[in-house]
């Protein structure tokens, strides 16, 4: 069960405060970024375990786990940056692995590890999906979760949050509802898990709110939809007219219109938004403009205008 990660609030820690945590984060999927050329650099590392988010206490996020020990400053070829403790670290026990294991001495469990569980993946790699289910059986693989809660706490933001999230899948795409996924790359294609980001090179996704498509990327009105799909995208990851809402029993969020929902009329559940279809007594109810509207009652109720309730008769 985890809190959504658009909702998040985190502590404000010393161990944050550390010259090493506010470094530019590294180009690749592990928590501590490092210098080649200087030992040091893996030694002393903050502890990140301290973080904290509005999600229940079990939660269990990749990124809070604790700092590896001893660790071995090595490159992710992939990307080219260095990591401690990534795959092909020399290991001598799993402590000297940022996550993931020491196997024949060397850190395992990067995109090539086949996996049941998140704690065998490396860094912010999830093998599981957005509600702890199977995903595609390899540490971030499609499917796999992919939002770790640390990256914000650690001043990471707009447009690098979602460059650093894509680091954490083998696909290079972490989309918007918080798993590893494949963009579309179809004209007409469904792009409504990510309306802003799903499509891939020459489409552009074209959304009612409810639905999106990929249509190819021709004439001034795709680039107009372009233009203000790049708008939307920097201001946030949901539509002005949207607020981004915890999805129960899973990490990641969905985008709802709190003025219209009449499951979070008002807001969302998670901020005292009104489930206007668990009023007593309601047969017919709308949410309008931010508040339930009661339209007929069940039988043996009748409607009360003072107090705007169904109430027995």
């Amino acid at each position: 069960m985890h809190a959504a990660l658009s909702v998040l609030s985190f502590a404000t820690l010393a161990s944050v405060a550390s010259a090493q945590l506010l470094a530019p984060v590294g180009q690749g999927y592990g928590r501590f970024p490092c210098d080649p050329n200087n030992a040091a650099s893996c030694t002393n590392l903050p502890d990140l375990s301290a973080l904290t988010n509005n999600g229940p206490a079990s939660d269990q996020y990749q990124g809070t786990s604790p700092a590896p020990t001893g660790a071995q400053c090595v490159q992710e070829a992939s990307t080219g940056g260095y990591f401690c403790g990534i795959q092909g670290a020399s290991c001598s026990s799993d402590a000297n692995c940022d996550n993931g294991s020491c196997q024949n001495g060397q850190c395992v469990g990067d995109f090539s590890t086949a996996c049941t569980q998140n704690t065998q993946c490396l860094g912010y790699l999830y093998c599981l999906s957005i509600v702890d289910l199977p995903a595609s059986g390899t540490c971030g693989g499609v499917n796999s979760y992919c939002q770790d809660f640390v990256l914000p706490g650690l001043g990471v933001s707009g447009t690098a949050l979602e460059t650093q999230t894509d680091y954490n899948c083998q696909s290079g795409f972490c989309s918007s509802s918080g798993y590893c996924a494949e963009k579309v790359t179809t004209v007409g294609g469904d792009c409504s898990f990510d309306m802003t980001r799903g499509c891939g090179a020459g489409l552009t996704p074209v959304s009612n709110g409810a639905t999106c498509t990929c249509q190819a990327t021709t004439g001034p009105s795709q680039r107009a939809r372009a233009r203000r799909s790049e708008v939307q995208r920097r201001a946030g990851t949901c539509p002005a007219s949207h607020t981004a809402c915890s999805v129960d029993g899973v990490k990641g969020f969905e985008c709802i219109d709190t003025t219209t929902n009449i499951e979070q009329c008002g807001g969302c559940a998670s901020a005292g938004g009104v489930d206007c279809t668990a009023i007593e007594g309601v047969a017919a109810v709308g949410c309008v403009a931010g508040v339930c509207e009661i339209w007929s009652c069940e039988d043996g109720y009748s409607f009360d205008a003072d107090q705007g309730l169904c109430v027995s008769a």
